[in-house]
C-alpha cells in the first residue's frame, strides 16, 4: 500500500500520532453536543411579543426564497442561505510506497502539494465561504454569524452565475460546472478551478436558539473550542436554521447528527488502522518477535492493522459512550452483575448435583482432599489402559502431584491403589466411561482448573478424543447432573 512521501523512519512518530488523533476524535465525538436534543427542549414560540429575552426557543414561518448573497468573483447567489466557493489547482502529486518507489500522477488538490515538480507554482484562487449580513424568519431576525445548517447542500453550476469584475480580471471562464483559470490549451499542470455549492432556502424555516429581545443569538450550551472540538465539527453552539415546519426541522437534525457520529466513528476507525500501518510498516521487523501478533504479521501488517484498529476503535467508543451516559452505563452495570449472580447460581446447582453424583458413586460423601485423590486415581488407570504407569514421564500427572503437595509416600500409595484397581479396557465404549467418571470427579468441586483440563485432554487423546469430541462428552457429562 502506498504511503506518504515522508521517510520511512518517519512513520514512527506520524503512525502514533495518527492513533492518539483518531482515539481523540473518537472518543470526544461519543460526548459531543447533541443539538437535535437542544433543539427538542426548546420551547416554541408562535408569537415573537410572548418571547422573553434570554429564553431558548424555536419559531418556524416563512423564509425570502430570493434571500441575496453578494461577494466573490460573482456578481451574487440568490435563493441560497449559506453558500460555500472550493478553489483546487492541478499539480503534481508524489506518492512514496513502503519500499522507497515513487510514483508521480496529476491531480486536482485544494492546495499545492510541496515536491520537487510543483516548484514555482502558486494558486489564484482562493476558497471562501458566503452568507448574508442577516436572515429573516418571519419577523425574527436572526444573527448571520455562527449559524449552522444541517440541510444538504447542493451544487450550483457556474452557467447560471455572472461574473462581477474581480472575477473577469481574473479570466475565468466556464466549463461545465467550474469557473476555470487555464494556464495553456487543453489540461495543464497550474490550472485552477473553482465549484459552488449551497443551502437553498426553504419555503418555511425554523430557527432554534436564543431570544435576546430583538433577535435570535447564538447560545453556547457547552464550552468547545478545543483543537480535537474542531475537527469533528463539535462547536457546542445552538443557532440553527432548518428547513420545514418544527417537527420536521427535528427530524433533519436528528439524521443529521446521527450521520456525523457516524462518519467520525467510521473514520476514526480508518485513522487508527491506518496510523497502526504507518507504524508496522516501519517497524515490520519487530513484529514477528511478538507472539500472537507475530503469527499474524506473518500473513500482512495490514491485517494487523486492521485487527488493531478495529479493536481499540471498538473499546473508544464503547467505553466514551458509556462514559457519557450513565443512565446507560449503569443499566448496564446491573444487567452484567445480574447476569453474572444467574451464571454463578446455576453454575453452583450444577456443580452440587455433579457432587451427589459422585457421593452415590463412592457410597460416602467425599470430602475435598478425596476427591483430588480420585481424580488422580482415576487418571493413573487411564493412563496406565496400554502401558505401566510413569509419572516422570507424564508431566500432566506430575504437575498434578505437585499442585496438591502431596509426598513421594502420599503418591506411591495413589499410584498402588490404581494399579491394584481392575485395568481400563481401551475400547471405545469402556475407555468413554471412564474419561466421563473422571470428568464428573474434575466438575465435582466446582471449578475445572487449567491443569486438570489439560490431563483429561491428555488422557482423551491417548484414546482417539478429538478436541470437539472432548468438549461434547464434557456437556453431556454436565447435561447428565
Amino acid at each position: 500500500m502506498a504511503r506518504s512521501k515522508d521517510k520511512k523512519g518517519g512513520g514512527v512518530l506520524f503512525g502514533p500520532v495518527l492513533i492518539c488523533v483518531a482515539i481523540a476524535a473518537m472518543w470526544k465525538n461519543e460526548g459531543r453536543f447533541d443539538y437535535h436534543l437542544a433543539a427538542k427542549a426548546t420551547d416554541p414560540i408562535v408569537e415573537l411579543a410572548s418571547a422573553e429575552a434570554g429564553r431558548l426557543l424555536s419559531y418556524t414561518e416563512a423564509m425570502d426564497r430570493e434571500l441575496l448573497i453578494t461577494g466573490g468573483y460573482v456578481e451574487s447567489f440568490t435563493g441560497y442561505m449559506i453558500v460555500k466557493r472550493s478553489a483546487e489547482i492541478y499539480c503534481w502529486d508524489r506518492d512514496e510506497d513502503d519500499d522507497g518507489h515513487v510514483t508521480w500522477s496529476k491531480a486536482w488538490m485544494n492546495h499545492v502539494q510541496s515536491n520537487s515538480r510543483n516548484r514555482g507554482l502558486s494558486q489564484r484562487l482562493s476558497s471562501k465561504e458566503f452568507r448574508p449580513p442577516a436572515y429573516q424568519i418571519g419577523k425574527l431576525a436572526i444573527q448571520a454569524s455562527g449559524v449552522e445548517f444541517v440541510d444538504d447542500y447542493t451544487s450550483i453550476a457556474a452557467s447560471v452565475l455572472q461574473l462581477n469584475a474581480e472575477g473577469k480580471s481574473k479570466n475565468l471562464s466556464v466549463k461545465n460546472q467550474y469557473f476555470y483559470l487555464s494556464k495553456g490549451a487543453g489540461q495543464v499542470i497550474g490550472d485552477e478551478r473553482l465549484s459552488f455549492s449551497g443551502v437553498p432556502v426553504p419555503p418555511t424555516g425554523t430557527y432554534f436558539g436564543k431570544y435576546d429581545g430583538a433577535r435570535g443569538v447564538p447560545h453556547q450550551a457547552v464550552a468547545r473550542g478545543g483543537l480535537i472540538d474542531d475537527l469533528i465539527r463539535d462547536t457546542g453552539v445552538l443557532h440553527h436554521i432548518v428547513g420545514g415546519e418544527r417537527e420536521v426541522a427535528l427530524v433533519t437534525m436528528r439524521e443529521h447528527i446521527t450521520k456525523l457520529k457516524w462518519t467520525i466513528r467510521i473514520a476514526g476507525l480508518v485513522g487508527t488502522s491506518f496510523g497502526f500501518l504507518i507504524l508496522f510498516s516501519s517497524v515490520v521487523g519487530f513484529l514477528y518477535h511478538i507472539p500472537v501478533i507475530g503469527y499474524f504479521a506473518e500473513r500482512g501488517v495490514f491485517i494487523v492493522s486492521v485487527l488493531l484498529g478495529l479493536i481499540v476503535s471498538l473499546i473508544t467508543i464503547g467505553m466514551s459512550y458509556l462514559i457519557n451516559h450513565p443512565v446507560i452505563l449503569v443499566i448496564s452495570l446491573f444487567a452484567f452483575v445480574a447476569a453474572f449472580l444467574l451464571l454463578r447460581n446455576k453454575a453452583f446447582a450444577s456443580q452440587q448435583r455433579m457432587k451427589e453424583r459422585v457421593d452415590r458413586d463412592v457410597g460416602h460423601r467425599v470430602n475435598t482432599e478425596e476427591l483430588a485423590e480420585l481424580q488422580f486415581v482415576q487418571l493413573l488407570r487411564l493412563a496406565n489402559a496400554d502401558q505401566n504407569v510413569d509419572i516422570e514421564e507424564r508431566k500432566y500427572l506430575k504437575k498434578w502431584a505437585k499442585r496438591h503437595r502431596w509426598s513421594k509416600e502420599k503418591l506411591a500409595e495413589l499410584v498402588e491403589r490404581a494399579n491394584s484397581s481392575e485395568k481400563v479396557d481401551s475400547s471405545s465404549g469402556h475407555a468413554g466411561e471412564q474419561l466421563r467418571a473422571l470428568i464428573r470427579l474434575a466438575l465435582a468441586d466446582g471449578q475445572l482448573h487449567r491443569y486438570e483440563f489439560n490431563a483429561i485432554n491428555d488422557a482423551a487423546r491417548q484414546f482417539g478424543y478429538s478436541s470437539s469430541e472432548l468438549a461434547k462428552t464434557i456437556r453431556e457429562v454436565k447435561a447428565e447432573a
